[in-house]
């Protein structure tokens, strides 16, 4: 299951699934249900997975792995071991009222590109005003796999994380394997203080299929 586009965020989403798709797990699994989602601006995206994972010391919950402010992730995962108990029917997990106002000094604040795109971003995209507590703009590709699918993203925005490795460290949620490759090491750090310049941007992405504008 696949989302991308606005206000998936604080609307739900039908997660339907069915019998006719369900397998036997093996005796040393349990069943699992993960959602992950990806925030930037007003875009999101939604990934869901269902299905049999090795037996563990699993812990089930909503875990908020980067931001807000700026860029998001969130997921969802669900473990059990009684027959068809992943049963989620909606995105409803991932949802919770976020602020996402900007504060601080309007005339002192950072402005980056925001996009989130399938494959990657176009060049040119709107420039968003950041929260104070962002120190960079983000230009970089990620890539999830999983359950035999691969999705490359387009990723730029606003980020509260000083070093050009947004995901820090994160290679796996749920069955699902994250990977970036950053696109701009160099001119993206925000000197704070009066009397500092804004940065002009010029972003050299190829042009891609952008879902939402």
């Amino acid at each position: 299951m696949l989302y991308l586009g606005r206000k998936l965020n604080s609307e739900p989403e039908l997660w339907s699934s069915s019998l006719q798709h369900s397998r036997l797990c093996e005796t040393w699994e349990v069943c699992q249900e993960t959602l992950l989602m990806l925030e930037t601006g007003p875009q999101s995206l939604i990934l869901g997975s269902k299905g049999c994972t090795p037996a563990g010391n699993r812990i089930s919950g909503v875990t908020e792995h980067l931001g807000p402010p700026g860029i998001i992730i969130t997921s969802y995962i669900h473990f059990c071991n009684i027959n068809y108990c992943n049963n989620l029917t909606s995105t409803d997990p991932v949802l919770r009222p976020k602020d996402h106002r900007v504060t601080g000094d309007p005339g002192n604040a950072l402005r980056c590109p925001t996009c989130l795109a399938l494959y990657s971003c176009p060049k040119k995209v709107r420039l968003r005003r950041c929260s104070e507590k962002a120190v960079r703009c983000y230009n970089g590709t990620i890539q999830i796999k999983g359950e035999g699918t691969s999705y490359d993203l387009g990723l730029l925005g606003c980020s509260t994380v000083p070093s050009c490795e947004l995901l820090l460290g994160i290679e796996t949620i749920g069955p699902f394997t994250l990977s970036e490759k950053c696109l701009d090491h160099h001119s993206v750090f925000w000197p704070r203080g009066q009397g500092a310049l804004r940065p002009t941007w010029a972003w050299t992405l190829g042009l891609g299929l952008l879902l939402t504008l």
